[in-house]
């Protein structure tokens, strides 16, 4: 394994064969941890790989999402389907009651005007009856 010290060693031996400038062009050239820390082509073809197969992996999740979400969605429309038949059936019923009260009270309105003339006509003899006898 290379260290510091023998970096620095190589350095000085090659700055007094070919000159400080090149040495010091060919050590910025070198790696600074040694070589077997760098990638090689098989590890970039291994990550490659490793990626290819993520992004399919991926792409198979995101499709199992479409098609979960694409049925979801088309069971909420079939209950906002049911709910809008529902309350069209409610509707038409609450409108049925509506009209049938209207009925009644139609058919109440000349009953209670009849009774009230009567009340009105009852009391009024009674009045002009305890004026006479008074």
């Amino acid at each position: 394994m290379i260290n510091d010290a023998d970096r620095r060693k190589l350095f000085e031996a090659l700055r007094e064969a070919i000159g400080s400038e090149p040495s010091e062009l060919l050590m910025e050239l070198l790696p600074p941890t040694g070589w077997a820390h760098l990638a090689t082509s098989a590890d970039v073809a291994m990550v490659r790989t490793d990626i290819d197969i993520a992004k399919t992996e991926l792409r198979i999740e995101i499709q199992d999402v479409r098609t979960e979400l694409k049925g979801d969605i088309q069971r909420l429309d079939a209950n906002i389907q049911d709910l809008r038949t529902e309350l069209k059936g409610d509707i038409q019923e609450v409108r049925g009651e509506v009209q049938d009260l209207r009925g009644r009270i139609d058919g109440l309105v000349p009953k209670l005007v009849a009774a009230n003339i009567a009340s009105m006509i009852g009391i009024a003899g009674l009045v002009l009856g305890a004026v006479s006898i008074a």
